[in-house]
C-alpha cells in the first residue's frame, strides 16, 4: 500500500484537481496506485474465503463481517491441539475452536451449558485464594475445622466480578476469612462466614478492590 505519488500529487501525497489558470496539473492516477488499492481489497476477500464476483458490490462488507464473526482465517494457529470442552471446541485445533466460539458469541447462541467451571480439590486445615480458584469450584476436604483465607489485592489481584464456589467436601466446616488488607467479608448478619455442614456450597463474589460478598449454605449464628 502507498499514497498516490503520480505527477501532480501534493508534497504530502494527496490528490489535487489542478488549476488550469495557473498551469497546475491535476494529479495523475497511476496504474501502480490503482493496483495497490485493488490488491488490498482483494486480500481482505481472500482472508475471509470469499471468491470475487463482478456482479456483487458488497463483497468487501461481507468479508469484514465474516472476519469479525470469526469465519475467516484471521486466527492462524492450526494444528495446535486443545482439549475438547464442548461442541464449539470440536475439531481439535485452536483456529477452528476460536472461529466456532466467535461465531456463537457474534450470533448470541453461546449457551450456559457450553461454559464449564473447573473443579479444584484441596485438603488441609489452611487454604487461601489462588488464581486457579477464580470461576472454579473449590472442594475443601479436612477432618476438622478449616479456613479459607481471601488474599488481598497486593498479593493476588483477581478481577472484580470473580466468583469462587467453595464446597465443604469433608466433615470439617470451612470458615471464610478476610486476609490482612481485605475488607470484612460482606454477608447477612444472621449467618457466620462458614459452611453449614458437609456438602454445603457457598459462593464468594469480588465486588470491588479488596471487597468480597459471601452467600450460600452458611452456618447460622
Amino acid at each position: 500500500m502507498h499514497r498516490i505519488d503520480g505527477q501532480g500529487a501534493t508534497s504530502n501525497n494527496k490528490f489535487t484537481e489542478g488549476n488550469p489558470a495557473t498551469g497546475t496539473p491535476a494529479t495523475e492516477v497511476t496504474a501502480d496506485w490503482l493496483n495497490a488499492i485493488q490488491e488490498e481489497i482483494i486480500s481482505v476477500l481472500g482472508a475471509a474465503g470469499i471468491n470475487m464476483n463482478k456482479a456483487v458490490n458488497n463483497q468487501l462488507l461481507a468479508a469484514i463481517t465474516t472476519l469479525i464473526a470469526g469465519g475467516g482465517v484471521a486466527v492462524t494457529a492450526a494444528g495446535v491441539s486443545i482439549a475438547d470442552a464442548g461442541d464449539y471446541l470440536s475439531g481439535g485445533d485452536v483456529e477452528a475452536a476460536l472461529q466456532q466460539l466467535a461465531q456463537k458469541v457474534y450470533a448470541g447462541t453461546l449457551s450456559a451449558s457450553q461454559i464449564r467451571r473447573s473443579v479444584v480439590s484441596v485438603s488441609g486445615a489452611s487454604q487461601q485464594t489462588e488464581a486457579a480458584h477464580a470461576e472454579s469450584v473449590v472442594q475443601v476436604s479436612h477432618t476438622a475445622a478449616a479456613t479459607y483465607t481471601v488474599r488481598p489485592d497486593s498479593t493476588l489481584n483477581l478481577p472484580v466480578g470473580t466468583a469462587i464456589e467453595i464446597v465443604q467436601a469433608g466433615v470439617g466446616k470451612v470458615s471464610i476469612v478476610a486476609g490482612s488488607g481485605v475488607n470484612p467479608i460482606k454477608k447477612h448478619s444472621a449467618f457466620n462466614a462458614a459452611t453449614m455442614g458437609q456438602e454445603a456450597v457457598v459462593v464468594l463474589y469480588k465486588v470491588a478492590a479488596n471487597t468480597w460478598r459471601l452467600g450460600g449454605m452458611l452456618e447460622a449464628v
